[in-house]
């Protein structure tokens, strides 16, 4: 984080069930979205369960917790022990202009940090689609190692625990690339659509272990406004949503 970086609202989509987590949604052209964060999120027991119970009624539409309009934060500030005021959205049709608010007036906070790391513009896009992996409680997610513009974000939930790694592995998150799978950057897809319900060899990028992902529902895809371009350099996310919202 650096001081040139404003308050703003930040954004994380929300996945698993007895251990909730969220992914930042990240955005390639605004300082203070520059990061790939995955937390695990400790909700308010009556939040908890509308989380539940809208994923369940409608698992096609994301979820995410977000600080709203007002309560801006610095993205690391957020992530302290006091949390951040919090509503809860969903986002039918994956529309973040146009949410439907399912809770609202509530503290968030992130119970751990999974993973915390920003962009690099000078790093070059690794050999085979990267993939964190992080889970617990027999539930097992992904989250795409996102490189420099143009690069995609996706967040899904694995069908089952994945095989070749262990419980703390998948608790403190581990890095893996897809061996068999190739990606697209310019134009920007998605590599896992074809693969859905199907297992996937991977290896971990410390040490080389064996793993297999079997791969399951999408929690969220996104490359338009991971590469938004902004109208002006000091744009912010809130801004962005104001320019858009109809």
């Amino acid at each position: 984080m650096t001081a040139s970086e404003p308050v703003d609202q930040h954004g994380f989509v929300l996945t698993g069930t007895d251990t909730v987590y969220g992914s930042h949604l990240a955005m390639f052209t605004m300082p203070q979205h520059r990061y790939h964060v995955v937390i695990e999120v400790d909700l308010p027991g009556d939040v908890e369960e509308k989380y539940i119970e809208a994923q369940e009624e409608d698992p096609k539409s994301p979820i995410i917790v977000v600080n709203p309009k007002g309560k801006e934060m610095l993205l690391h500030k957020m992530l302290e022990p006091a949390g951040f005021p919090a509503v809860l959205w969903q986002l039918p049709g994956q529309n973040i202009n146009k949410p439907t608010e399912l809770k609202a007036g509530f503290i968030a906070k992130a119970r751990t940090k999974i993973y915390d790391r920003a962009f690099d513009n000078n790093e070059n896009y690794p050999d085979k689609p990267r993939y964190l992996v992080f889970g617990a409680d027999g539930e097992a997610h992904i989250s795409h190692y996102m490189t420099k513009q143009y690069d995609y974000q996706l967040l899904a939930q694995l069908a089952a625990v994945p095989t070749g790694l262990t419980e703390a592995q998948l608790k403190a998150g581990v890095l893996v690339d897809l061996t068999t799978v190739t990606e697209n950057h310019q134009p920007t897809t998605d590599p896992l659509a074809p693969h859905r319900n199907t297992e996937l060899a991977a290896t971990t990028v410390n040490g080389g272990t064996q793993v297999k992902l079997k791969i399951g529902p999408t929690r969220w895809f996104d490359t338009k406004d991971l590469n938004h371009k902004p109208h002006h350099a000091d744009e912010t996310f809130t801004d962005y949503l104001d320019s858009v919202v109809v």
